[in-house]
């Protein structure tokens, strides 16, 4: 990820290796570590690249073999990756784990609105096109900004079928397109992530994440409860990823 150490940050968006512009360069971060180490700007891609090249190669040395960054950083530390790609830690701040910046409704300087499950199709999209007074911003969030417009287009946007309610519960509904979308998903998994996103619990982020099989397409994230497509079934995985051994298998719908 690469922030620009602005109002609406990426901490809250999953990333191996975290570039964040600061005052005097450039901090980098990886995924479940602490440490930082500083840099400067014209050195960004270079940084980025060995730390890439750092995790190829330690990897291996840790069984089972992590795919991600954070995991093999719960192994060997930041500090170890750190040093493989041969940088020095420059400090101990605490990572950035905050949560996605308020976004849908009006706010001063631009109108927002959410995309259940982050996907959009050529109508709303011109609905979108219709309404921008100078430009679409996209974000990372499932959400969509646009500047300099009044609160009034809220209601047409919702007709459209963007949400525009920052307590909607889809928005703490993470599902992958599922199976006929994906040949790899083995159910279905939006009809059931609306269904399932009603019961609303008294969760702060993300709380479900249904996945149409391991792959985790939808979220790398730990979730309060994680349900796995598998032989068209679906594993129940509490307080974590869809590769974690599930509490019950088999379950219908």
């Amino acid at each position: 990820s690469v922030d620009d150490g602005g109002r609406i940050g990426l901490g809250a968006v999953p990333a191996d290796v975290r570039l964040k512009l600061v005052r005097d360069g450039v901090a980098i971060s990886l995924d479940g570590g602490a440490p930082t180490a500083r840099i400067q700007l014209k050195e960004a891609v270079g940084a980025a690249l060995r730390l890439a090249r750092a995790f190829l190669d330690l990897a291996p040395t840790v069984d089972p073999q992590p795919r991600r960054m954070a995991a093999l950083v719960g192994y060997l530390g930041a500090e170890a990756v750190f040093a493989a790609a041969g940088f020095e830690v420059a400090g101990r701040a605490s990572p950035d784990r905050s949560e996605a910046p308020p976004l849908v409704g009006a706010f001063p300087a631009y109108v927002g609105a959410a995309l259940p499950f982050g996907r959009f199709s050529a109508g709303p999209l011109r609905t979108l096109a219709d309404f921008a007074a100078s430009s679409i911003r996209l974000t990372p969030f499932r959400a969509v900004l646009l500047p300099g417009v009044s609160a009034d287009v809220l209601p047409r946007l919702s007709e459209a079928g963007f949400i525009t309610r920052s307590d909607d519960p889809l928005l703490a509904v993470a599902a992958c397109p599922g199976a006929s979308a994906c040949g790899a998903a083995e159910v279905e998994t939006r009809s059931l992530a609306r269904r399932l996103a009603a019961l609303q619990p008294d969760a702060r982020g993300v709380w479900l994440h249904i996945s149409g099989c391991k792959k985790s397409c939808a979220s790398s994230a730990t979730h309060a409860v994680t349900l796995v497509g598998r032989d068209g079934g679906l594993d129940l995985v509490l307080d974590g990823r869809p590769t974690d051994p599930p509490r019950h298998t088999g379950l219908s719908p």
